[in-house]
């Protein structure tokens, strides 16, 4: 009795969640659109959210400008739950002539459910924003840990597709993680889009219906994965969220991925982490 009575509350509390994303939806971003389309030159767009973490921006920041080949807009959308974060990364961003934007505090899901407000800001931003950008054609959705090491175009990883990324297959359906993704705008904009977790996954699933669910997966160009460790000796093997601290995910061959700099999993100690990425980062651009 007493866990149906929890679970009905967890229902109603999150229901209501919901219905205050309506009224996140609708602040306005419209003075930030105005500057983002005296750009009108640039036909990609990345966009990455930040949170809580001035370190992995800084460096997503340098080797962006290192590597992509394309005439880019990189939006730097922050949900940063932490002001003096927040009051970092918009000082980083400004340092490199890059474009920061504040996502309104009210994101219901802050504190409470981290994929879905992951979720949500991308919703938010893909409305008051990305379809809103005309001269845009190519877009790519980066986690804040991801970091290339080698020449890329969003252009030539779409290739013939209207979207390319990394697949998450899941029993009921499959879709692409938005942490690392790359679609055709023009798509979307004939798409219902909504990155928020559902029934089908996490992040992202609920695309699942309107984006990927009538494309075969077996003649889709996907994105590679595999894993590195870092060997770090001061860790707790028994640890629930190891793997998040002792290793990287190394997409493409090339694209690295940090994972938890956050620290979402509660591990503590990223800072050793980070700072053994920042070595292998370093053998594989050759510095």
């Amino acid at each position: 009795m007493i866990n149906i009575i929890k679970n009905t509350l967890i229902n109603i509390r999150r229901r209501y969640k919901f219905y205050q994303l309506e009224n996140y939806y609708k602040i306005d971003a419209s003075s930030f659109l105005e500057k983002l389309k005296r750009e009108r030159s640039r036909d990609t767009l990345i966009i990455t959210i930040a949170f809580n973490n001035e370190q992995v921006i800084e460096k997503q920041i340098e080797l962006l400008s290192e590597f992509c080949k394309d005439n880019y807009m990189y939006i730097v959308a922050d949900n940063s739950t932490n002001k003096q974060k927040s009051l970092a990364i918009e000082k980083i961003c400004n340092k490199h002539s890059i474009f920061y934007y504040r996502l309104p505090e009210l994101n219901p899901f802050n504190g409470y459910d981290p994929s879905s407000s992951h979720g949500a800001s991308l919703n938010y931003i893909w409305r008051n924003i990305i379809s809103k950008l005309d001269s845009v054609k190519y877009l790519m959705l980066l986690d804040h840990d991801i970091f290339p090491t080698n020449s890329f175009s969003v252009k030539e990883m779409l290739g013939n597709q209207d979207f390319y990324g990394l697949v998450k297959i899941r029993e009921l359906g499959w879709y692409l993680w938005p942490g690392f993704s790359c679609f055709l705008r023009e798509y979307l904009l004939n798409r219902e889009v909504n990155f928020l977790p559902s029934k089908y996954g996490d992040t992202g699933s609920s695309n699942y219906l309107s984006i990927y669910k009538y494309y075969d997966l077996n003649k889709i160009v996907q994105a590679t994965n595999e894993y590195v460790n870092l060997d770090i000796t001061d860790i707790n093997e028994k640890d629930t969220y190891i793997d998040q601290k002792n290793r990287l995910e190394l997409m493409d061959g090339h694209w690295i991925h940090l994972i938890n700099a956050a620290d979402w999993a509660g591990i503590g100690n990223m800072d050793k982490k980070f700072n053994k990425m920042l070595q292998f980062i370093n053998e594989k651009v050759g510095k």
